[in-house]
């Protein structure tokens, strides 16, 4: 309510009593207004309670408020009436959770150092398996450890000798070395080449290559001639025109290949070096290929074969491979190329048969 004096006065404005106005009605001494609402307490709804099981806490937020301002400053309201922020809560009573461990598995290496892991989990009072968010983080058993077995062995593996690079004359002859660690727990045992010689690797190093001496050269020489053959021009509107062979003989006999089959054994040579599906082998040599060729270009100025051109030739059988290569890791033994058509052999166990990289594939005119 608002409220103010009224009082009977004279044309002096002089005040005099209330009688002598009498015939006057008297103007109100007060009246209603609505005032501001008066600062209260806002208290937010509870959280939840601090743990999963057994007596834990509950929280809010509590703050002085203004119905149409918002919040205002906590000494505006009465702090003798402004409501708690916490009280306990209790939550179903607590199972006990613990960390159970399995047995430790085998060592995953058969040889040398390796790891050993094992089965951890978290468990109730009934030893049922639950989330690990119920276990201490801080006291959870290891899962893995390292483990050590049998020394590995380690063996060099030689191929056969490449035939010798001089038909006459002293030449050289070449063999592919690698040093495999021998997984002696499998049975059979299996041979796993390295990429790089181990420290365990026998000493010494077999020899890679070695003399040869075939025969004299014989110094006369005579003039033949053979049938003419045909150059196969491609390219003819390009700045630099390529010329192309066309191989007589056609695909069959004219195809560069890489076997993939790998025994497992590599020291074997089962079914007499037969190529059977049934052999104890693995499919998986990462250079394996096999490359047909209609046409190899022809470099008329050095007149030789550029064997790394594949314009005319196709792959249907993994990595397309250049011109007259041949290699496998099928065996180290002195395993007979039965049934496959072999015109020299070279490269060895693991290895690839290519033209001289100084050289090339020469061309002879006949």
């Amino acid at each position: 309510m608002k409220h103010r004096d009224v009082v009977c006065v004279d044309e002096n404005r002089t005040q005099i009593e209330e009688r002598l106005c009498g015939h006057l009605p008297k103007p109100p001494a007060q009246r209603a207004c609505r005032a501001q609402s008066c600062p209260r307490w806002k208290a937010n709804p509870w959280s939840q309670c601090s743990v999963t099981c057994g007596t834990g806490t509950q929280e809010r937020g509590v703050f002085c408020r203004v119905k149409g301002v918002g919040r205002v400053d906590a000494a505006q309201c009465d702090l003798r009436t402004r409501p708690t922020i916490s009280q306990p809560c209790l939550s179903p009573v607590c199972h006990r959770h613990t960390w159970e461990t399995e047995e430790w598995h085998d060592c995953n290496a058969t040889c040398g150092e390796g790891t050993m892991i094992r089965k951890v989990v978290c468990v109730d009072g009934d030893r049922k398996p639950v989330g690990e968010r119920h276990c201490d983080p801080a006291s959870r058993p290891t899962h893995s450890q390292p483990c050590r077995t049998a020394p590995c062995q380690y063996v060099w593996m030689t191929g056969d000798w490449s035939q010798c690079s001089a038909s006459c004359g002293p030449g050289f002859q070449q063999r592919i070395v690698s040093c495999s660690m021998v997984q002696s727990a499998l049975t059979p045992p299996s041979y796993t080449p390295l990429a790089t010689p181990h420290a365990g690797c026998p000493k010494p190093h077999p020899p890679e290559t070695r003399q040869c001496f075939l025969q004299e050269c014989q110094h006369s020489a005579t003039w033949t001639a053979g049938l003419w053959g045909k150059v196969y021009c491609a390219e003819m509107e390009s700045e630099f025109p390529k010329e192309y062979v066309t191989l007589r003989s056609g695909e069959t006999d004219n195809f560069s290949e890489v076997y993939g089959f790998r025994l497992h054994n590599p020291f074997d040579c089962p079914f007499n070096g037969s190529r059977r599906p049934d052999c104890f082998c693995r499919n998986d040599y990462p250079a394996a290929g096999y490359t047909l060729f209609h046409r190899v270009r022809l470099d008329l100025h050095g007149m030789r074969i550029i064997t790394t051109d594949l314009t005319f030739s196709q792959t249907p059988l993994g990595r397309p491979l250049s011109f007259a290569t041949a290699g496998d890791c099928y065996s180290a033994a002195k395993c007979p190329q039965d049934g496959t058509r072999v015109y020299g052999r070279c490269g060895g166990f693991c290895g690839k048969c290519i033209p001289p990289p100084h050289s090339g594939l020469l061309v002879q005119v006949q």
